[in-house]
């Protein structure tokens, strides 16, 4: 009795272990198919993927081939044409004329503003020798007024100074009196003015005399 039923436990577990390594088997087969077709699958989506990269890369950039002394690939980014059909412009914009600074003054405002500046004779008297009072455009004076400019005065003609108005140069005059050739009378500084010299008696005084620039 015994023995009987060892063997029907020995036939039972060999039944159970045949089993087992069946499936087994089969879990194995089925896994390995499983793991190709994953495998596949993530094959395929890593290679769209490099694909689409170097499609935008090539987009973006030319290969070049140079000398084996060189680094023998070298990639250059691609420089695109320009559109060959232009936009029109809904409105041309008008370009805004340069403004040309001018003496402001005609020969009788000119003479107004002199007369009525700080040192009339003064400023009345440099204004003769150096420009004829501005009838002489030469020199300085004509410099001065082809840039659409005034220095009828003859200040640093060296310099070849200009100023924005005839207002301008009377202003100036009065201050290089006032500071310049302060305490001086009025003869030192048309001497002074035209020499650089502080005396009381020069050429330059005198009514023949013309400095004109």
């Amino acid at each position: 009795m015994n023995a009987k039923l060892n063997r029907q436990i020995d036939q039972a577990t060999t039944k159970v272990e045949k089993k087992a390594k069946t499936f087994k088997r089969k879990a194995k087969r089925s896994a390995g198919k499983y793991a190709v077709g994953i495998g596949t699958v993530l094959g395929l989506v890593l290679a769209m993927f490099a694909l689409n990269g170097l499609n935008s890369f090539y987009a973006k950039y030319e290969l070049y081939f140079r000398s084996p002394l060189q680094n023998p690939l070298v990639f250059h980014e691609k420089i695109l044409p320009l559109p060959t059909k232009m936009i029109t412009p809904t409105s041309t914009p008008t370009p805004s004329p340069t403004k040309k600074p001018t003496t402001g003054t005609t020969g009788g405002e000119k003479a107004k503003l002199v007369a009525e500046s700080k040192y009339p004779e003064w400023i009345e008297h440099i204004w003769l020798r150096e420009s004829g009072r501005g009838t002489n455009t030469t020199g300085l004076a004509g410099y001065c007024l082809s840039k659409g400019m005034s220095n009828e005065m003859g200040f640093f003609p060296r310099g070849k100074h200009c100023f924005n108005t005839f207002a301008e140069s009377v202003a100036r005059l009065e201050r290089w009196r006032e500071e310049t050739a302060k305490g001086m009378s009025d003869n030192m500084a048309k001497c002074y003015y035209n020499m650089g010299k502080k005396v009381e008696t020069c050429a330059y005084l005198g009514n023949d005399y013309l400095s004109m620039n």
